[in-house]
């Protein structure tokens, strides 16, 4: 069974070959502005599944939000600005910050 790392490694080459030449249309034509709606659409659907508490709804509104999450650093005009690999570096970063200044590690 494939660990968390090599799953995420898969999704984020998918999203890589999605928005290459000869991927998907629709994914090719999103930009900063188009995206946003698609974000804040999916993420009030994972709301709604939480306030539903929807457990079955929950998982697959949950993985279209992460979608849209991990094509955002991929979209042509962030060239350079930042990666995917930024956005996890300033999660660990502030994760561990947190852990650190609340737990007394």
């Amino acid at each position: 069974m494939p660990t968390t790392g090599e799953r995420f490694e898969r999704t984020v080459s998918i999203m890589a070959r999605l928005r290459a030449p000869g991927g998907c249309p629709w994914d090719r034509e999103q930009t900063f502005d188009t995206i946003k709606r698609y974000t804040l659409e999916e993420t009030y659907e994972v709301l709604e599944a939480i306030d539903n508490r929807d457990w079955m709804k929950l998982p697959v509104s949950w993985e279209t939000c992460c979608c849209k999450c991990c094509s955002i650093p991929r979209l042509p005009k962030n060239k350079g600005t930042f990666s995917i690999d930024d956005v996890l570096d300033r999660l660990s970063t502030n994760w561990w910050t947190g852990i650190h200044m609340y737990s007394g590690m």
